[in-house]
């Protein structure tokens, strides 16, 4: 039974392949939208401090960036054209693609969209828009999704069990669904702001049904209004894009408090990855791990930690559940927009055992 199945599980991704790649009248080729090229080779330039942040493919996640480490104190003195032409709003793709083993061997797109000009480093695939009808944004939701994640392992790298480098020969086989933006521009904007209404509606309830009918329903119509659900994304990326900037700073609050104001530096404690998401924690699992690593307080130190910590996890346990919430949707959004059935669904989420919306 177990041998039959797995038959009928390839065989529908066999299938699906065949389908993906008869039809590629409905999708762009990543590179048709975007040049790629890798970041610059200044590593020999950097500094500790300087005017210029550098940023490492370690500081790029989806829809965020870290606070970098490395600075340029002025323009570089090589890859100087590189340099000039990475100060315009773009993409950014972490080259170094992990193969992740658990709970099932999967790979994990991480994408950001940089509307300032940034500089990035070698490990980071840089990607410029060559048109200017598609939203980079639509293009950062549907790269970060489950489904491109999915599609990036089986169908580009054939199911390596290694890491990858996601370069531009790889970056620019991705699928990005073409849209005929054919809607009227009065209409669409109506139509963005009825959605806007459907997912405030849904987040409160915790339940998509309604905004996913309003996708379904866009996608159905004839001609079809694709360009409304590429709005959609490109504001649902930008979502994302917010809360997990937010999400960043609370939590980067408190560590920095641990650190400042009581002089516990949260990684340099073993295991160094335990607080990293502290606020899925109780107080007193915060307060054996301090313990455990021999870290003595006063009373008084115990509780300003106690009440930095309930005031930081109010505010972040919500805002988790928003940014799992939106990118459920975004996921299940994609699904939609790229014709995916049921029976696909499911193969694509059991790849890696991610629940849907």
């Amino acid at each position: 039974m177990a041998n039959r199945r797995a038959l009928f599980r390839s065989l529908l991704e066999a299938a699906y392949l065949w389908r993906q790649k008869n039809s590629a009248i409905h999708s762009h080729r990543y590179h048709a939208l975007y040049e790629s090229f890798e970041g610059g080779h200044w590593y020999a330039e950097l500094k500790n401090d300087g005017s210029i942040p550098v940023y490492h493919s370690r500081y790029l996640q989806r829809y965020y960036l870290l606070e970098p480490r490395a600075f340029l104190d002025s323009p570089p003195t090589v890859d100087q054209k590189k340099f000039q032409r990475m100060q315009r709003p773009k993409l950014l793709f972490q080259r170094l693609v992990a193969h992740i083993t658990r709970p099932k061997p999967h790979l994990e797109i991480a994408c950001y969209y940089d509307p300032d000009g940034i500089i990035a480093l070698k490990t980071i695939e840089v990607c410029l828009p060559r048109v200017s009808d598609y939203d980079p944004r639509y293009s950062l939701a549907t790269c970060n999704s489950h489904f491109m994640s999915y599609f990036a392992y089986k169908f580009i790298f054939a199911s390596a069990i290694r890491g990858m480098d996601f370069d531009a020969a790889y970056v620019g086989r991705l699928p990005i669904r073409r849209i005929e933006f054919t809607t009227l521009a009065k209409q669409r904007a109506a139509l963005l702001r009825e959605a806007k209404q459907l997912l405030e509606k849904a987040f409160a309830e915790n339940d998509a049904s309604n905004g996913l009918r309003f996708v379904e329903e866009q996608l159905a119509a004839k001609p079809e209004r694709a360009d409304v659900v590429h709005d959609l994304l490109a504001f649902l990326a930008e979502e994302m894009t917010r809360l997990s900037t937010e999400k960043r700073t609370a939590a980067r609050g408190f560590i920095v408090d641990l650190k400042d104001f009581h002089g516990i530096d949260a990684h340099a404690l073993t295991p160094k990855t335990r607080l990293d998401e502290f606020w899925k924690l109780e107080a007193a699992d915060v307060f054996a791990h301090l313990r455990a690593n021999k870290v003595r307080l006063k009373e008084s130190d115990e509780e300003k930690i106690r009440e930095r910590f309930s005031k930081s996890k109010s505010a972040l346990v919500p805002l988790d559940s928003q940014i799992a919430f939106t990118d459920r949707l975004i996921d299940q959004i994609v699904y939609r927009l790229y014709g995916l059935t049921p029976e696909e669904i499911k193969i694509v989420e059991s790849a890696s055992a991610k629940t849907s919306a």
